[in-house]
């Protein structure tokens, strides 16, 4: 095992002759603050993790570059303006929904007219519709929850029945008939088109183009 380094000549405070020289390893302890640093050969340094306060197991924490924040920025604002997006009716599902609810009501007018065993009609325009009685000469609205009179979402430019390939007026009449004819409603609204078909047997659905 190689010698271990000398330092200087160091006072003494344990009763030892001033003079003397005295190893390295029993002169660190004892010799003062002021006379080490005049040791030749020895070079002070900070073992790592003296004087840092860190937990046990854990390396220190260097923080996030500027490169990593505005990607998290950036993930941040697409994932918003995703569900801003998905939020947010645009006017093709709006109409989808106008046709859905009349093709609900459309049923739930059959099934009320066979209650009642006495036709009810339908007739709508670019603002709304509304469910009538057929009673001598004055057809009374319908003031029911269900079958009360109702608007579109936005009003229509256009509101088209054809039976067959005949175009008439928006006008429906249920109960009149088990078997009645097939019939096309088309909602037009900003140049977008929705159609509620009716296969004449009670059965309703919505075709979007």
């Amino acid at each position: 095992m190689p010698a271990l380094l000398s330092c200087g000549t160091v006072p003494q405070t344990d009763g030892r002759p001033a003079g003397s020289r005295r190893p390295w390893a029993s002169g660190w302890a004892s010799s003062p603050r002021h006379v080490l640093p005049h040791c030749r050969g020895i070079h002070w340094f900070r073992p790592r993790g003296i004087g840092v306060s860190t937990r046990r197991g854990t390396r220190a924490s260097t923080g996030f570059t500027l490169i990593e924040l505005l990607v998290v920025l950036v993930i941040a604002g697409a994932a918003l303006a995703l569900v801003v997006v998905q939020a947010t009716p645009n006017e093709q599902s709006r109409l989808r929904d106008d046709a859905d609810k009349i093709a609900h009501l459309f049923a739930l007018a059959d099934e009320e007219a066979q209650l009642r065993a006495q036709p009810l009609a339908w007739e709508g325009d670019v603002r709304g519709w509304r469910f009538q009685t057929q009673r001598g000469n004055e057809p009374p609205v319908l003031q029911q929850d269900v079958l009360a009179p109702g608007a579109w979402a936005r009003p229509l430019d256009a509101v088209r029945l054809t039976r067959g390939t005949t175009a008439v007026p928006p006008r429906l009449l249920f109960g009149e008939e088990t078997i009645s004819q097939p019939f096309r409603l088309t909602l037009v609204r900003a140049g977008l088109s929705t159609t509620v078909v009716g296969d004449g047997a009670g059965t309703y659905r919505t075709e979007t183009p």
